[in-house]
């Protein structure tokens, strides 16, 4: 368990898309394994994951005031082994890789952003999406195929939708 009280920044694990990505993170999570959170907020989805076993966890945020509240969580919680930073995708260097990637955002927020998060991707490694409404979840499907993933696992909770894809 995490303690991640609301304060300044989106994403304390209430809400049901939020809810949504940490089942199929923590079902995904790569034992010794590198995860980047897309949109951190609080920080939760890193967090979780660092907490899970990954090896090393980050998270960025158009909110500036994003990463101030997930270096205080990540204190709070005691977990060490994060990075969080304020800033756009393009911050992350073209070689960067991880092997998982979560972005708990809207449709036309991550949307444009698949092929982009997809090269972040090696072969084989895990897309988590959440926040998408379920009604849709075709024209969601769509988008992610045409980003180079391919969708593996469904969830929903509510009128959201969650995916687990796997780069080709």
């Amino acid at each position: 368990r995490l303690f991640l009280p609301a304060e300044r920044a989106f994403g304390t694990g209430s809400h049901e898309s939020t809810r949504l990505a940490l089942r199929l993170l923590l079902d995904s999570v790569p034992a010794g394994g590198t995860v980047l959170d897309v949109g951190c907020g609080a920080g939760t989805l890193a967090l979780a994951a660092r907490a899970a076993g990954a090896r090393r966890a980050f998270g960025f945020d158009l909110d500036l005031e994003a990463p101030f509240a997930s270096r205080v969580n990540a204190r709070r919680n005691g977990i060490d082994g994060c990075a969080f930073w304020g800033g756009l995708l393009g911050s992350l260097s073209a070689s960067a890789r991880f092997d998982l990637v979560v972005a708990n955002m809207l449709q036309e927020e991550v949307g444009p952003l698949l092929p982009a998060l997809a090269a972040l991707l090696p072969q084989g490694g895990l897309l988590v999406t959440a926040g998408q409404l379920v009604a849709r979840e075709e024209e969601f499907l769509g988008l992610l195929r045409a980003a180079g993933v391919l969708p593996r696992r469904l969830a929903s909770e509510g009128e959201w939708l969650g995916t687990l894809s796997v780069r080709e």
